[in-house]
């Protein structure tokens, strides 16, 4: 299990979760703000549970979540916790869940935060050691399990992301069968509205991605597409890095917004971003809006761009004709 993890705000501030061995091996969060780390809350998140395999995600709202196996060993009670900004608060993951999937005696836990829910992945030993992820409203912890089980039998390096629509991607190394000795890199999809888990394999391997394999991470890129990385044995006693993705081609509905409005004396055009107000008569500026906010509000005469030229005395142009000129080539 990691002992230390890290994640990133919507403003790209890190913020690391570790066990502090010179405090009990305590579970803390710091961020890097000012120039300087400074520690969430003011000390540890608990100031009772040893932390093994410590996972960390942040809200679109700007708060972290962290989870981790609280034991003796590498084995423990999965234990999550939301900051509220104040100080931190149990998400009271409870045991066993409602459906008798077990939280206890978990290794390994990641997690990741979209539409409100925070995901957990971890290794279930009352499972046979498989691969489970279980999720809760981040605003009134209500825990279950999504989907089935994932993995064929023991798995290790856990982890699980999501796209920019919600969609799950799990990874993890699959031993596939009892004490086959393998280490099968695997990766699920769970997508937005279904009801279970669907594999990613590579169409040129016997099973999932990859084998003989290790160290397993994954991230899912602002293309929508799955990366991971993971080590495969070279020569000897050398491994050498790997790292793959899949293209993920989105289909996005058709923008029917009408990009030109001409209501009489003014005309407004957008291009999705900005929406710009401009008098036909004088080519002059009265709006640009940015999110709903207009940048040129107090600004001259009221907020407005005009247009000046000299030809050969200083003038401000009127009378203009306007044209809407469709597909120009």
């Amino acid at each position: 299990s990691h002992n230390s993890w890290m994640a990133f705000d919507s403003l790209n501030v890190p913020y690391i979760v570790y066990a502090e061995m010179d405090d009990g091996g305590h579970p803390y969060v710091k961020r890097f703000q000012s120039g300087t780390w400074k520690t969430v809350g003011g000390g540890p998140v608990s100031a009772t549970d040893k932390a093994s395999g410590v996972g960390i995600a942040i809200s679109t709202d700007g708060h972290p979540y962290i989870a981790y196996s609280a034991g003796t060993g590498s084995t423990g009670q999965l234990v999550a916790y939301g900051f509220s900004g104040i100080a931190w608060t149990s998400m009271n993951v409870p045991e066993p869940l409602p459906n008798g999937r077990h939280t206890s005696n978990i290794r390994h836990p990641a997690i990741t935060i979209t539409g409100g829910v925070l995901y957990v992945i971890y290794m279930d030993t009352k499972n046979s050691n498989k691969a489970t992820v279980i999720s809760s409203p981040l605003d009134a912890p209500d825990w279950d399990q999504v989907g089935s089980t994932l993995s064929g039998r023991d798995v290790s390096y856990p982890d699980i992301a999501h796209d920019a629509d919600g969609n799950l991607y799990a990874s993890f190394i699959d031993v596939i069968s009892n004490k086959s000795g393998r280490s099968v890199t695997r990766v699920m999809k769970f997508e937005t509205g279904a009801t279970g888990w669907a594999e990613e394999p590579d169409s040129g391997a016997t099973d999932g991605i990859d084998e003989p394999s290790s160290n397993l991470a994954l991230s899912v890129g602002n293309n929508y597409s799955p990366y991971i990385v993971y080590l495969r044995p070279y020569i000897g006693d050398t491994s050498t890095p790997v790292v793959r993705y899949l293209p993920v081609t989105i289909t996005k509905p058709n923008d029917t917004t009408d990009p030109v409005k001409d209501p009489g004396t003014t005309v407004t055009v957008s291009n999705g971003i900005v929406t710009a107000t401009i008098e036909k008569s004088s080519a002059t500026v009265t709006s640009l809006l940015y999110k709903g906010v207009n940048m040129l509000e107090g600004g001259y005469s009221g907020g407005k761009i005009y247009w000046s030229w000299n030809m050969p005395n200083y003038q401000n142009p009127s009378g203009c004709t306007y044209t809407l000129v469709a597909d120009p080539k």
